[in-house]
């Protein structure tokens, strides 16, 4: 036999040593134990994680949404009252063009805006818009009716901020808004019909 494989540091297989004779019983009984221990670490760690996102959605970065399932997505959306299957149905269009997404009556939706001073979710009126008093909605007769996509709805202003209340309270006439953020000159969510601007 050769002279290295009598060395003390190698050693042929047999059937008494473990893993080429490197470790015995108790050093591959640590290694299992570490590695374990590590794995239940990670466990933890990860369950924390999950938790604290769970009980705190705010944290999760709005662009990282698009990856998490559609009900995850939602119940995070609810949480935060950002807009989502929970405040938002579709109105099938007579014309045959893509369906509205418009907000649900009394929602609350919050718009954020980056670099915006953001006031927090809106309350909206009974009819799914952006007005500054619901009561316009009870008036027999409107001066102005205001119908626009997010320059005239509320985003990342309050409602009486919003340039619709502004300018009912400038003039002094009733201004029901109209507006929803995404609906353009081609429709709705950004579509925009073929050949469109």
């Amino acid at each position: 036999m050769p002279k290295y494989l009598n060395s003390p540091q190698i050693a042929l297989y047999d059937k008494s040593s473990a893993l080429f004779g490197i470790w015995d019983d108790r050093s591959m009984t640590r290694f299992v134990r570490e590695i374990l221990s590590w794995l239940v670490v990670l466990l933890v760690t990860l369950a924390g994680i999950e938790l604290g996102l769970r009980l705190f959605p705010g944290l999760i970065p709005l662009t990282l949404l698009k990856y998490f399932g559609a009900a995850t997505r939602d119940d995070i959306a609810d949480r935060l009252d950002l807009p989502g299957r929970i405040n938002v149905y579709e109105l099938k269009r007579s014309d045959g063009g893509p369906p509205l997404r418009l907000y649900k009556p009394n929602a609350k939706v919050a718009m954020p805006l980056r670099g915006a001073e953001e006031p927090g979710a809106v309350a909206l009126d009974r009819n799914g818009f952006c007005n500054a008093d619901d009561a316009i909605n009870d008036l027999p007769r409107l001066d102005i009716v205001a119908v626009g996509d997010s320059f005239t709805y509320c985003s990342g202003l309050r409602p009486a901020d919003a340039w619709p209340a502004q300018l009912a309270s400038r003039t002094g006439r009733s201004v029901l808004s109209l507006g929803h953020p995404g609906v353009g000159v081609g429709g709705s969510g950004g579509s925009r019909p073929s050949g469109g601007a």
